[in-house]
């Protein structure tokens, strides 16, 4: 039916046939296992030559070793051993019991809705973030439903939540109140009373844990979620999921499953690193799986988002990492950090340009969602956080200061026209949890760009940027879980700002002013950035330099108009003149300036029409009637008349 309504007909799930599993790291008679390590107290080369099982355990008492990888002649062989720790669970405990009672009492309130919910798990879930193995589940569900893991359950039926009422069924029906609140909670208590003997299933209860969609104001629990990830990294780690399991004694089925949900732990563990500023738990040499791939189409989003991490990672570790940024002498205007900028601007276009033709735009698919919009927001948020390397205040009177700035302002370009093409098909695709503070990271970089201009920069600016935050406003008031924590930032940077912080003056400067330069026009988003020659005098030959350097250049950007190309031996404060127009403007004058709440004297949506409120409306009016309709469209229009008339006119006649 249409995709774009709540009435979409969701097939329920149908029972697969029977088919036997190959082996498994954990022997059926046990429940948990853990990694013994090579320099663990139980020495692996040791556990090699125990007496084993057919089954390649050995076992003493309630505890076993299994050996799922060894070598033909140990002797002969450099190959390091790989053994689990095998256990049982404890005998029921009070939590337990606990947990038995409270599984029942959400079972009861779910149960009417259980296969539709999953049925909406795997149609809209599954595509971007494939926690779970569709296959493993369906076999338990329909023949081991009484050996299900209560958490792993739990937390698909919450996330489903999300699409209730694009189930055919379910729009008619009211959901139970709470009724996520309470799947979270199972889920979280299960995965703790897993930690005794985890298996797979709680790395991927874990993986949705991580994914549950917070309020916009709730700071805690946004940095709590870094406490669920060292637990994620912990389980994995006790599991192996960092390890090539290439020659174990396992399945061919579980081998890619683990290679899936290391991937998915490796992408959650960066992501929140960018977003939250925190060192990243995992490095690449401390891990000797293979990168995931596979040539599944339903996972080819997937397998893009983790070449993107694979950048991702690199930035944190070159350009984030403590031991640089928090040096009294690191000087973020190095010859080497700009070559390192370069080269991961470099990356992201040569990964730009790999991208399938149906993720390279943010256009809808044919279905009428699109799960291409977190794809685009990560590569935007990596490219803001390199310029934020170059564009820190001690680097003002840097020569090149200005090129630098030339290209940060076409990123700025990117997030406008990315915030535009943002429609309903996009608002309820599966976005990370992290989604919220990345969209903040635009808005704090737009901002922070915007108070290091002119006077005159800013005058020009400040009618596309009122446009654009009021963009964001729009969205926030459909779409809280997206661009809600963004607002509510930048209105605590309007509160804030009252201080009147301002950026320190350039040196004074005699020569002509240059007009300020507008908006560089989008580049196509399969250009690569096209390259420039060094700064003249300079004699390095290096192959970054070779190709173009953010010295004198910037990558992908041309020249700052005020200098023309290849001329760049001008004096300091001829390239600061572009910045000396005027006084710097006090930080909340000119925050004001830009708020189109207090410019324009707008009354905010939800006091419009008695009673309304943003999530009320999205939760109980007909979302048809954003079908055709773009943020490009509002902005390029009367935001007001279009959405007073055209939109709540139509539903409250």
């Amino acid at each position: 039916m249409e995709p774009y309504t709540s009435r979409i007909e969701v097939k329920p799930l149908e029972a697969p046939q029977r088919s036997e599993k190959g082996p498994s790291f954990i022997p059926p008679d046990y429940s948990g296992a853990a990694l013994i390590g090579v320099s663990a107290d139980q020495d692996p080369y040791l556990v090699q030559f125990y007496k084993r099982g057919p089954d390649n355990v050995s076992r003493f008492v309630d505890q076993g070793i299994h050996l799922v990888e060894k070598s033909a002649d140990p002797y002969k062989s450099a190959a390091t051993p790989v053994a689990f720790s095998v256990f049982r669970k404890p005998q029921a405990s009070a939590q337990s019991k606990y947990l038995t009672l409270d599984k029942s009492r959400v079972d009861l309130a779910v149960d009417p809705y259980r296969e539709r919910l999953l049925a909406l798990y795997f149609k809209f879930i599954d595509w971007t973030y494939p926690a779970v193995d569709k296959h493993t589940f369906y076999q338990n569900y329909y023949f081991k439903k009484d050996q299900m893991h209560t958490g792993l359950l739990s937390g698909m039926l919450a996330i489903a939540c999300i699409y209730w009422k694009y189930d055919s069924q379910l729009c008619v029906k009211q959901m139970p109140k709470a009724l996520a609140a309470q799947l979270w909670e199972q889920c979280a208590l299960c995965i703790d009373g897993d930690i005794l003997a985890p298996t797979l299933e709680t790395v991927q209860a874990l993986l949705l844990y991580l994914q549950r969609r917070l309020a916009r104001g709730d700071t805690n629990e946004q940095h709590a979620q870094a406490v669920w990830l060292g637990k994620l990294v912990a389980v994995a780690h006790s599991l192996g999921l960092h390890l090539d399991c290439t020659n174990w004694a396992v399945s061919d089925h579980e081998k890619q499953v683990r290679r899936r949900l290391w991937a998915l732990t490796v992408f959650n563990d960066k992501l929140m690193s960018l977003v939250l500023g925190r060192p990243s738990l995992l490095h690449p040499s401390r891990s000797s799986a293979r990168p995931f791939d596979s040539i599944h189409p339903q996972e080819q989003l997937f397998v893009q988002l983790c070449k993107l991490t694979q950048i991702v990672s690199g930035v944190i570790d070159d350009l984030y990492s403590p031991e640089r940024r928090y040096d009294p002498n690191y000087d973020s205007s190095s010859l080497e950090v700009v070559r390192t900028v370069e080269s991961y601007l470099q990356a992201l276009d040569t990964w730009n340009s790999q991208l399938p033709h149906d993720m390279s735009t943010m256009q809808g698919q044919p279905d009428g969602y699109c799960r291409n919009g977190v794809l685009h927001l990560l590569a935007l948020t990596v490219e803001v956080d390199l310029w934020r390397v170059l564009l820190v205040p001690s680097n003002m009177n840097h020569p090149d200061f200005g090129y630098w700035r030339t290209g940060a302002r076409s990123t700025i370009q990117k997030i406008i026209v990315y915030t535009s093409e943002i429609t309903y098909s996009h608002l309820h695709a599966f976005w990370p949890a992290t989604c919220p503070q990345a969209f903040s990271t635009l808005a704090h970089f737009v901002f922070y760009y915007y108070v290091q201009s002119s006077a005159a920069e800013q005058q020009e600016l400040t009618d596309s940027l009122r446009r654009w935050l009021w963009a964001l406003r729009v969205l926030a008031n459909t779409w809280p879980d997206g661009t809600g924590l963004a607002t509510l930032r930048m209105d605590a940077v309007f509160h804030m700002g009252k201080t009147n912080v301002q950026i320190p003056p350039p040196p004074p400067q005699s020569q002509p002013k240059p007009q300020p330069q507008s908006l560089p026009q989008r580049q196509p988003e399969l250009q690569p950035r096209p390259t420039f020659s060094p700064s003249p005098g300079g004699s390095d030959t290096s192959p970054l330099s070779a190709q173009g350097s953010l010295h004198g250049s910037v990558n992908g950007h041309p020249p700052h108009p005020a200098q023309p190309p290849h001329q760049h031996a001008q004096t300091l404060s001829e390239r600061a003149s572009f910045y000396s127009q005027s006084a710097p403007t006090p930080f909340y004058d000119s925050m004001l300036e830009l708020d189109p709440l207090v410019n324009h004297e707008i009354i905010p949506l939800e006091d419009q029409r008695p009673g309304f409120a943003h999530q009320e409306y999205y939760e109980t009016q007909d979302p048809t009637i954003y079908e055709n309709i773009s943020l490009d469209d509002l902005v390029k229009d009367s935001l007001h008349d279009l959405l007073m008339k055209n939109i709540f006119d139509e539903h409250y006649q």
